[in-house]
């Protein structure tokens, strides 16, 4: 029962992830795509220290102590409240409220897919623990990818920056 908690814990830091990433790239595209501005931004506005990356980042805190190590009551206390986290985040309507196109879907895939590669990593390399432990640790990597996601916006959107400069080589 507590490798499906810590699973579903990891399921529900996905849904936080995907929300937080899809409003850091909202803001990255109010920003002109400048890594510089959404930066400034970020400091200006306070969506680094939100209350939904506070709620995050508390969950990742309890997720961290021997109590949800032991006991999968207390990880799905914890995962539910991250789904919600994420939910949110996911439904809530914002004053630009135009979907997220072009570049928006390249940083959102790219983002993705580097806090999935971590966290599979996270899981491949704790092969030699118990499945509970390797399942717990990559649930950690993941919600710390959620909490860091305005990072991973501006490294894929560094990325994709570097890839249409090559193309034009």
């Amino acid at each position: 029962m507590t490798l499906i908690a810590h699973i579903s814990l990891a399921a529900a830091a996905l849904i936080a992830l995907c929300g937080m990433l899809r409003n850091d790239i909202a803001a990255l595209s109010q920003n002109g795509f400048s890594n510089k501005r959404f930066y400034s931004h970020l400091q200006e506005s306070g969506d680094i220290t939100s209350t939904t990356r506070i709620i995050a980042l508390a969950v990742l805190m309890g997720s961290i102590t021997s109590m949800a190590r032991d006991s999968w009551m207390v990880v799905l206390i914890l995962a539910v409240v991250l789904a919600a986290t994420g939910i949110y985040l996911l439904f809530k309507k914002r004053s630009d409220s135009k979907p997220i196109g072009g570049r928006g879907t390249g940083i959102f895939s790219i983002s993705l897919i580097l806090a999935l590669a971590a966290t599979a990593a996270m899981f491949t390399f704790n092969s030699n623990k118990s499945q509970i432990d390797s399942a717990h640790d990559a649930s950690l990597m993941m919600q710390l990818s959620a909490i860091t996601a305005p990072l991973l916006v501006m490294i894929s959107n560094w990325l994709i920056g570097l890839i249409a400069k090559k193309q034009q080589d």
